[in-house]
């Protein structure tokens, strides 16, 4: 390669550079904060590593509690999306209202030996006034002794 060749393929340090240039990285920036600014109000945190810790912990327990199989057999694919919509937001709906992850796993597994989301819907609007597994959960006693 002569001189002159190498020279073409070096950039050139000394120039000056327009606000243009960097008008997209800007704008990626910019969505970012806002990105930022949602998941710190989802989950409370302000600091990385507890945003990402608490990103993952919602991740985990939103696996953890799937809609079961047997609500979405025999239904069109719109209404599965349905149910399984239903499912998702009956469990955030639980985990929002801070309920311990123990009474949230309980509550799941009573409602996938339901039948049907309907029985599941009216199960957990039952239950709706029972604060089950918040801090000052209440003991009940047996009526039937």
């Amino acid at each position: 390669m002569n001189l002159l060749a190498q020279k073409r393929k070096m950039p050139n340090y000394n120039r000056n550079y327009s606000v243009e240039e960097f008008q997209e990285l800007l704008e990626k920036y910019q969505e970012l904060i806002d990105i930022r600014d949602r998941v710190v109000a989802l989950t409370g945190e302000e600091k990385f590593d507890r945003i990402i810790s608490a990103l993952d912990n919602r991740i985990s327990i939103e696996k953890k509690f799937t809609c079961p199989p047997h609500f979405t057999l025999g239904v069109t694919p719109s209404k599965k999306e349905g149910i399984i919509e239903t499912w998702d937001k009956l469990i955030l709906d639980l985990i929002n209202q801070g309920i311990r992850e123990e009474s949230i796993s309980h509550l799941a597994s009573k409602m996938n030996d339901m039948k049907d989301i309907y029985e599941a819907l009216d199960f957990v609007r039952e239950r709706k006034n029972l604060p089950l597994g918040s801090k000052h959960e209440k003991t009940f006693k047996r009526s039937f002794q």
